[in-house]
């Protein structure tokens, strides 16, 4: 692990889970030419809404060096825009913008399958290859680190994942991997 701490020049990447309680986000950087990841740090809240999130997002990072954010995760969370209503992510955009950062949003218009993002996911903490190129800082990121090592599918489900407090981090995460490291299928002929 080269440093267990974010960097003060180091982008953040952020990303959600948009579910109720617990409220799950991890905090990453993209190391070595953006080819891994580090979850450095995450905010989990019971029973709360984005905009508390964000609060607790700008206070934790107050001093951090690089105000650009890159914002992942739920597409679900972008509800009621196309009605001129505030969504989870302008709730967030908007505490982010009145402390002074900027931002990028990369959330899709659909969510993934949780197949598709489970197995991107696993080729990123391990490829074909035995390359290891995701890491948890398991006192930073106590969530991430257990909801990696827990999280399965239920029993005889080929794709519903068993429901537990840790599942809505890793969930949160593989929205930011389908995003930034999708696997590409190809036909084989």
């Amino acid at each position: 692990f080269p440093s267990h701490d974010t960097q003060p020049h180091e982008e953040l990447c952020w990303m959600h889970d948009q579910n109720y309680t617990p409220l799950s986000s991890a905090i990453a950087v993209r190391r070595n030419n953006d080819n891994d990841i580090y979850i450095l740090d995450e905010i989990v809240l019971a029973s709360a809404v984005s905009r508390q999130s964000a609060e607790e997002f700008v206070e934790k990072f107050k001093n951090h060096l690089n105000k650009h954010v890159i914002v992942y995760g739920d597409p679900a969370g972008r509800a009621g825009e196309k009605h001129g209503q505030e969504s989870a992510y302008r709730a967030i955009e908007d505490v982010l913008r009145m402390n002074g950062w900027t931002f990028t949003r990369k959330v899709k218009d659909a969510h993934p399958s949780i197949k598709d993002r489970q197995n991107q996911l696993r080729a990123k903490v391990k490829n074909a290859h035995g390359h290891v190129s995701f890491f948890v800082n398991p006192k930073l990121a106590p969530y991430a680190h257990k909801g990696m090592a827990t999280v399965q599918y239920k029993d005889g489900s080929a794709f519903i994942e068993e429901q537990s407090q840790y599942q809505h981090i890793t969930t949160a995460i593989g929205y930011f991997v389908d995003v930034e490291y999708p696997i590409c299928y190809r036909d084989w002929e």
